[in-house]
């Protein structure tokens, strides 16, 4: 999505805690001025919302896919899939 939308000409923030994911598969792009990467909870509304300003589209994609999903507790599930909206 991110090599894409940077392709694209597009700003683009990227907001994750990187608990399934790795902030070093982003390294490539660690010159782009076009990128802005932000290590944080997308369940801290206060943190999350001024990332949010003069936004035009937002791609939400921090979901847990179902594999990891069957594994995780009832908690885990709600905080990823309900916290998000």
């Amino acid at each position: 999505m991110v090599d894409r939308l940077l392709e694209e000409g597009h700003q683009v923030i990227v907001l994750d805690n990187f608990s399934t994911g790795r902030q070093e598969n982003l390294a490539h792009y660690s010159k782009a001025a076009a990128l802005s990467i932000h290590r944080l909870d997308i369940a801290d509304f206060e943190a999350i919302q001024p990332y949010f300003q003069g936004v035009d589209w937002v791609f939400h994609i921090a979901g847990l896919d179902m594999p990891q999903v069957m594994y995780q507790t009832l908690e885990r599930f709600h905080q990823q899939q309900e916290r998000s909206y």
